[in-house]
């Protein structure tokens, strides 16, 4: 952590390439993604203080990589679906641009808005987007955080997650028009979804030792998509 203020802390996220499946044997698409990755290898983000993203601060340092980004891209790989997927990603970047940062999964995960009072009957409520779950298309959903262990005396807490879909913002014919085109027919089964995590966190220092977060979706047997997010550390007692 960089800077800490009343209001919001400042933090310099550095990357490596991504690995999949364990390997930087990349097959295409994971090296266009690994690509577009590329962009975010170092992000300064201020965040609220209860831990959410507030801003992006390297906003222009971001942008000014992109052209070359792009042209790499281009030049690998004369494909319609890479051509669309990088007139999107433009798009997002010249107008979107800290919305999509806000919105990304690993930038929620790492700076998720723990750090607030709690409850002890009522959940914390969050409502969020999941930009990838489904394709493009966004998933919406409401995270509730619960405080369920708090140790003072060794200055740690846990806080459990679990999420549901938000059917009041759900375009449901488009996630039907999704799976349908996943599974070669219109999905008669329910979607089942599952969304849920924890986090052990050093309320001393305002940081997170450990964390976890599982998000899956099924179709019967016929879909099945699943995301882990871990993030350990090693304990500075």
């Amino acid at each position: 952590m960089e800077q800490l203020r009343e209001s919001f802390a400042v933090v310099r996220l550095r990357m490596d390439r991504p690995f999949f499946n364990g390997s930087h044997d990349y097959n295409k698409w994971q090296w266009v993604f690994a690509r577009l990755l590329s962009l975010s290898r170092e992000l300064h983000i201020r965040t609220r203080r209860c831990g959410a993203v507030r801003e992006i601060l390297n906003e222009q340092q971001i942008r000014k990589q992109w052209p070359d980004v792009k042209q790499q891209i281009t030049e690998m790989y004369d494909d319609p679906l890479v051509k669309e997927l990088l007139s999107r990603h433009e798009q997002n970047l010249s107008h979107h641009f800290q919305p999509l940062y806000r919105r990304e999964p690993m930038l929620q995960f790492l700076c998720n808005d723990l750090f607030r009072s709690y409850s002890e009957k009522n959940p914390h409520e969050t409502k969020k987007i999941l930009p990838r779950h489904l394709g493009i298309i966004p998933f919406p959903v409401i995270e509730c955080k619960q405080l369920t262990r708090l140790e003072p005396r060794r200055h740690e807490a846990e806080i459990t997650i679990d999420g549901s879909p938000d059917t009041d913002r759900i375009d449901t014919e488009a996630v039907n028009r999704y799976l349908g085109q996943m599974v070669g027919a219109m999905p008669e089964q329910p979607y089942r979804f599952t969304y849920r995590g924890a986090y052990r966190v050093n309320t001393s220092l305002g940081c997170i030792r450990e964390a976890s977060l599982q998000v899956e979706g099924t179709l019967g047997k016929a879909y099945q998509k699943q995301t882990t997010y871990k993030l350990t550390g090693t304990d500075h007692e």
